[in-house]
């Protein structure tokens, strides 16, 4: 019970406090302000003039002003000033915010039909308004941006303010300053007040002329004295036709001035407007052939009777073409816009060559000729934009009354293949933007695409080229597959080096700047790749001498035995019996010195050499040995090469013999394992026949004999007389 009577009491002590605020509030609002004292200003002064009327405000101004005067020091006079001219902007602004206004002509009544130059009037009224009502809503965001910057810093001087003492210098100030940022304040204020309240009138008035605008697209009818008629289209292609010629003729005659004096610079530019407008005059043209057709079409398909169908396709190819045209033209249009509004805002020209004997007078009429020919070729610029937008949308009408007209299927056809095409044509302008440049060449994304497409292409012709010879070596034997794999090396950097040249030609770089850098480039190529260029001409050299091939068991200088795998364009890969590769360069088998074992013939006839004890049967051993070695699976069975014994010479210890053998193909590339397989069998078919194979014997012979028999009995006697240093050195057996 206890905090429930607690609660309750606070809520009714809550609700007392609120009912006294409001009532001090009330009696405040009811109480007049009072003037605001500029010694100790008050933070509410500002409502001494908001609840003042307009009589009673310019009184109250006039007082706050007075005050004002009384500041006597210098130092303020700049900010007396400002105030002043501030309170003046603010009475200003709020005298016309009570006669807020917006002088737009009426609107005119809705007819029963319009006529397709009437819409177009319709449209520039609609574009008119829209334009005014985007610049007056941008003006109402900077407004309120402006209105929010000046309540904080507003909020920062009350602050600083407050904490000035009353006797600070300083003070002052702080007091002109809060004067000037509150007046300007409640300017912004009422200026706010009447951009939103003329904003929401243009906005009312848009949207009256955009229903207007909408209902006279859904009542198009041609009228009597419509000047859209086969009068005017044959005219206006007359017209076209002029200006072309005259454009044409402009190109042949024109002059090229080298004069670089003022007088020479401004008979350039007078010159170069002269073209502009004559360009402005015939794109100007070219848009109205556009209008004028687009017109009769829309008539055309609006006729309640007709002789006969429209021609629907023509139309389409028409009005896509119609709208490349338009895009073309608005782009250049807003070129030439830009371009002569920057003469216009800086028309001075810096002459390189001063006349001093040029008329001051011919030079103000020239640059006051120049002047008039921008200001005019502006403004038919202005134009042109204008009678583009016009264009789209009866670009944008023609179109969307074939569709209506066809109907059913075909209407959803035409929009497909309208669509598509439309695609299509941004697709292919966008990759025909430029994205950089080389050599003052620009490069597009289609370039890039062609340049890709050609390497592609001699990649693939390179594939194409390989394979085949490839196939050709596997056809011809293995012995063509070493040369024709360089050959499909070569022809695959000549291919990729050859579609890179044309790649770069086609996308408009000049091929022939990089010879230039061809030739620098070489000399480095060859200094520094020199090793590199050695190993592959010696490739090409191995390639056309054929002394080498893949397969073949080779030796090199430095030792290597292996067989023949791989051969590149730098090096050439061996693999040993023990099945390690070795890379080794080209020029090593140029340069040094090579044993080819299957260079001419797969066969190779190796010796064994052997020893018997003397004393042996010849002829026992060369039969055993014979019928032995061809028991070896690696010997070579053939008439004329058949196992050989030979009797080799007559050793210290044994009579020398060498096994001959001609060897198979497959033995001859295991030279290691073969030679040991042959002595097995040798030492095998002696030792069943129990012949000896001795090994190195010594016979030592004595010359002097009865020294020895004295040193040795010196060495078992010691007492007895000693021999002789010189004769038992004779006796001494070396150490």
């Amino acid at each position: 019970m206890g905090y429930r009577a607690l609660f309750t009491w606070g809520l009714v002590s809550l609700l007392c406090c609120c009912l006294w605020g409001m009532a001090r509030a009330a009696d405040q609002a009811s109480t007049p302000a009072s003037a605001p004292d500029l010694q100790e200003l008050a933070p509410d002064w500002w409502t001494y003039f908001e609840q003042a009327s307009p009589a009673e405000r310019t009184e109250r101004v006039n007082t706050l002003l007075e005050q004002i005067q009384k500041i006597t020091n210098p130092a303020h006079q700049a900010s007396i000033e400002r105030v002043e001219q501030a309170f003046e902007r603010w009475q200003t602004m709020v005298e016309q915010k009570t006669k807020t206004t917006l002088d737009l002509p009426p609107l005119a009544p809705r007819q029963t039909y319009y006529s397709i130059t009437e819409l177009l009037q319709l449209h520039a009224r609609l574009a008119e308004r829209s334009n005014d009502l985007a610049a007056r809503t941008e003006q109402v965001q900077e407004t309120t941006q402006t209105q929010s910057r000046l309540h904080s810093e507003l909020a920062d001087l009350k602050l600083s303010y407050l904490e000035t003492k009353p006797d600070d210098p300083a003070r002052t100030d702080l007091v002109l300053d809060w004067l000037y940022k509150q007046v300007r304040l409640a300017t912004v204020t009422a200026e706010l007040s009447h951009i939103s309240h003329t904003r929401d009138l243009l906005e009312d008035r848009t949207r009256q002329l955009r229903e207007d605008f909408n209902y006279a697209q859904e009542h198009l009818a041609q009228a009597d004295n419509d000047p859209i008629n086969a009068n005017a289209l044959a005219q206006a292609q007359q017209t076209l036709t002029q200006l072309q010629t005259q454009v044409e003729q402009q190109d042949l005659t024109k002059n090229v001035l080298d004069d670089t004096s003022l007088m020479g610079k401004l008979q350039q530019q007078g010159q170069s407007l002269q073209s502009r407008q004559l360009a402005v005059d015939l794109a100007q043209a070219q848009a109205q052939v556009i209008r004028l057709q687009t017109g009769l079409y829309l008539y055309e398909l609006l006729a309640t009777t007709t002789q006969s169908d429209p021609d629907y396709g023509l139309m389409r190819e028409f009005v896509r073409e119609a709208r490349d045209s338009t895009v073309t033209l608005g782009e250049t249009a807003g070129q030439w816009r830009t371009e002569l509004s920057n003469q216009r805002a800086d028309p001075s020209i810096e002459p390189e060559v001063y006349d001093k004997t040029a008329d001051p007078q011919q030079i103000q009429s020239l640059q006051a000729e120049n002047r008039s020919l921008s200001d005019t070729a502006l403004a038919a610029v202005v134009r042109l934009e204008t009678n583009l937008s016009a264009n789209t949308l009866l670009l944008d009408l023609l179109h969307s009354q074939i569709l209506k007209e066809q109907g059913g299927a075909r209407a959803a056809v035409s929009a497909v293949t309208d669509t598509a095409g439309t695609v299509v044509e941004f697709s292919l302008d966008s990759l025909r933007k430029p994205l950089f440049e080389i050599n003052q060449v620009p490069i597009t994304t289609l370039s890039i695409l062609r340049f890709a497409i050609i390497l592609l292409v001699a990649w693939l012709l390179s594939v194409l080229l390989r394979n085949g010879l490839r196939k050709l070596a596997r056809a011809r034997g293995r012995e063509y597959d070493g040369p024709l794999f360089i050959v499909r090396r070569v022809l695959h950097y000549l291919i990729i080096i050859i579609g890179f040249m044309v790649a770069l030609s086609f996308i408009g770089v000049d091929v022939s700047k990089f010879a230039l850098i061809a030739s620098a480039l070489s000399i480095g190529i060859g200094f520094g790749l020199q090793n590199m260029i050695n190993n592959f001409v010696s490739g090409i050299i191995l390639l056309f001498e054929k002394s080498l091939k893949i397969g073949d068991f080779v030796e090199l200088a430095s030792g290597v035995t292996g067989e023949v795998r791989q051969m590149r364009v730098r090096s050439t890969v061996i693999t040993t019996n023990d099945n390690v590769d070795i890379v080794v360069p080209n020029s090593e088998f140029v340069s040094g010195r090579v044993v080819n074992w299957t260079m001419r013939e797969a066969y190779r006839r190796i010796r064994i050499p052997f020893g018997v004890a003397y004393g042996t049967d010849k002829e026992l051993v060369r039969r055993i040995l014979i019928e032995a070695a061809e028991k070896v699976p690696y010997t070579l069975v053939m008439p004329n090469r058949k196992p050989q014994v030979w009797l080799t010479g007559f050793g210290d210890n044994a009579l020398n013999f060498d096994l001959v053998v001609w060897l198979t193909p497959d033995a001859v590339k295991r030279p290691g394992a073969v030679h040991a397989h042959y002595c097995w069998e040798i030492e095998t078919a002696l030792r069943l026949h129990h012949i000896e194979m001795p090994f190195p014997q010594r016979d030592l012979h004595l010359r002097t004999a009865p020294a020895l028999a004295k040193w040795l009995g010196d060495e078992a006697n010691p007492t007895e007389t000693p021999v002789s240093s010189a004769e038992k050195r004779m006796v001494d057996p070396p150490k």
